[in-house]
């Protein structure tokens, strides 16, 4: 069950008891229209901060994301992530260590963190991109190629799980960018294979019965789409297909077309990656098999991170805990819930609809009662943050000693330690 037993048809109804407002909500034509815009405006306002416009962090909207290991002097890491609205807090464990509990280090969450290739700083710091901002390898690419400097996956290049390692594995990157702009994370370690996994190159083609046969090295799963390019088969080229079956050595999909058979053929077959988003995050992304390892596509209009100081080659295993707010979620049925927000928060956002309301009221009289209504919401939001905000933050200015010390002789933080002493 979710936070609220109320859907937006609920606010309708207390619109309609209402004398200035039921007009604006009647029982035929394009109210639906009207009541989601209006309840989608009053759920940003809610949500997006206070009505002086600093950001509340309400408890009902917090996500914890996945957490996952630094690599070795990588600073970004894109990831399935579609529902981050702005990051709360973060912290890294150190899972090298023997102690326990396991030392835990406070990452300071920036809105803009810039690339760097410094190991040391003062203080560790995080920020949300998009993914397809963030920083990329290239398969098979030398890495004295690679702007970044970044070591990237090739034919038998080998990765290191990081979990229960004693120090950081000095892996390649694991987050690259295909022929084709796609992007792709690493979801299993392993060894990689000896092609480029991400286009397979064919040797041969043939159709019997409808069934097309591609002879290309390939790691492709049964359900994945490819784009074929460069055969002697015109027709074949830019159709997509999608894959029945997958060895090693080749690939079959369903055609029409009549038989035929050419065992010398060129060609890419071009992956067409699927993979989660905001208004659909069950679908299941597309893997891809290399060797022993496997990679997984990412949307890149997902959310990944940045990190600074960029990681040791080796040194510590850290692993990243980040906690966000969600995205503010906009309706699209009348029979919605209205979630994220619990029961006991519905009067505040009852109070934004109605506001609403009276701005879109066709009767100029009820349109400028806007102005009183929308003072009311405001009030109403400012006791709603009042409400969220009854406990004292861990978080503040405090002095660390007497107020008349010197203070650290020296810059504690150092490639052993790259996220400081500090604890949470």
């Amino acid at each position: 069950m979710g936070n609220s037993s109320y859907t937006v048809q609920s606010l309708i109804d207390i619109a309609r008891s209402m004398a200035d407002t039921a007009p604006v909500l009647p029982t035929g034509g394009a109210y639906e229209t009207v009541a989601l815009s209006a309840v989608n405006d009053a759920m940003t306002a809610m949500l997006a901060g206070s009505h002086r416009g600093s950001p509340f962090n309400f408890k009902f909207n917090r996500i914890v994301l996945p957490q996952f290991f630094l690599n070795s002097w990588q600073q970004d890491y894109a990831s399935q992530n579609v529902n981050i609205g702005w990051l709360e807090s973060a912290g890294a464990y150190n899972m090298s260590s023997t102690q326990q509990p396991k030392p835990f280090r406070v990452i300071e969450v920036k809105r803009d963190v810039l690339i760097t290739n410094a190991q040391t700083g003062n203080l560790a710091k995080i920020q949300y991109m998009q993914n397809n901002s963030l920083q990329y390898g290239t398969w098979g690419q030398a890495q004295s190629l690679a702007a970044s400097g970044l070591s990237n996956p090739g034919p038998s290049v080998v990765y290191t799980n990081p979990a229960g390692a004693i120090a950081m594995p000095a892996n390649p990157t694991t987050q690259v960018k295909d022929g084709g702009g796609s992007l792709w994370i690493l979801t299993t370690y392993g060894t990689c294979g000896l092609v480029n996994p991400f286009q397979p190159v064919i040797t041969a083609t043939s159709i019997t019965a409808n069934v097309l046969t591609v002879t290309a090295a390939n790691g492709l799963a049964v359900g994945t789409q490819v784009l074929l390019n460069g055969t002697a088969e015109s027709f074949l080229n830019g159709t997509i297909v999608t894959v029945v079956s997958a060895s090693p050595t080749q690939f079959t999909a369903a055609v029409t077309h009549a038989n035929y058979s050419n065992g010398a053929d060129t060609g890419t077959a071009t992956i067409v990656p699927v993979f989660p988003s905001l208004a659909n995050s069950t679908i299941v992304p597309t893997t891809v098999t290399d060797g022993t390892v496997v990679w997984t596509a990412v949307n890149p209009f997902g959310q990944g991170y940045r990190v600074n100081p960029m990681p040791t080659q080796t040194g510590p295993t850290w692993l990243v805990a980040p906690v966000a707010q969600a995205k503010i979620p906009q309706f699209t049925s009348i029979g919605q819930p209205l979630e994220p927000v619990p029961d006991d928060f519905f009067k505040y956002l009852k109070d934004g609809f109605i506001a609403q309301c009276y701005r879109y009221s066709v009767d100029v009289k009820v349109r400028n009662k806007f102005k009183d209504e929308f003072q009311i919401w405001m009030e109403s939001l400012d006791a709603a943050v009042r409400q969220g905000s009854r406990e004292d933050d861990d978080w503040g200015f405090v002095p660390g000693s007497n107020v008349m010390d010197t203070g650290w002789a020296f810059n504690p933080v150092n490639p052993a330690m790259p996220y400081g002493p500090w604890a949470g």
